[in-house]
């Protein structure tokens, strides 16, 4: 995957400041395929849209990666790095209907999209967004399923997408608890690109005003040029 222009990516990062975490997940994937109608990104399973995005995330600021995630057993902040290669999952293309045999009961459900994420957040809670899913993804769902049903259907549906539920493997120096902790790729990605926006900002600033460029100018100087500039206006 290219790495979309300068412009490109900090339109991205206006539509999506004031956004939730899915509808980021979608403003992100729409940088990384700007030719895809919204509408069908919309509908991309969850696993294959974060392997979209890391490709869009290794191909905006390269193969290593570098992480601050929580202790699960005492909270310490610990520091992660490893590769993009790491938090993929190999995988084909996304998976047609699954036939998923619970209690005796043959049911076809389908992978969770965004739009199934947007309405199980809405639901108010946990429990309420796991039957909302079930509902949305499974094919003609019964009307009152046992909680065995729903926990049936979700094991089985995150085992043909684990790329939607990528963890990481750390080991607390202060605890010393052994853990695997979930790896956010909305959230990541999102955070990366939040803090690379604020400093090309800054770059745009700072050289307007010492040569009145517009910003269209600076954004079109290749990131090498733009930096040797930088350096002659900070002496």
């Amino acid at each position: 995957m290219a790495r979309p222009p300068d412009a490109d990516l900090l339109r991205a990062w206006e539509r999506g400041r004031a956004a939730g975490p899915v509808a980021r997940g979608l403003v992100l994937l729409a940088a990384a395929i700007p030719d895809q109608d919204p509408a069908a990104l919309a509908t991309v399973p969850v696993g294959h849209r974060d392997g979209l995005l890391l490709d869009l995330r290794e191909a905006m600021f390269g193969p290593r990666v570098e992480a601050i995630v929580h202790c699960p057993a005492c909270r310490a902040a610990l520091e992660v790095e490893c590769l993009v290669a790491d938090l993929r999952v190999p995988a084909g293309e996304p998976p047609g209907p699954l036939a998923v045999r619970v209690g005796g009961a043959e049911l076809t459900c389908r992978l969770p999209d965004s739009l199934d994420l947007a309405h199980a957040a809405a639901a108010g809670s946990v429990e309420a967004g796991r039957r909302v899913l079930f509902e949305r993804c499974v094919a003609d769902p019964p009307a009152d399923p046992s909680e065995d049903t729903v926990t049936a259907v979700a094991a089985i549906v995150a085992a043909a997408d684990p790329q939607a539920a990528v963890t990481l493997d750390v080991t607390c120096p202060d605890c010393g608890a052994e853990s695997a902790v979930p790896y956010d790729v909305v959230g990541f990605v999102w955070r990366e690109l939040d803090g690379w926006a604020i400093r090309t900002f800054g770059e745009i600033h700072a050289l307007a005003a010492a040569y009145g460029w517009t910003e269209d100018t600076i954004l079109a100087l290749a990131p090498r040029r733009r930096r040797v500039y930088l350096e002659l206006v900070s002496g």
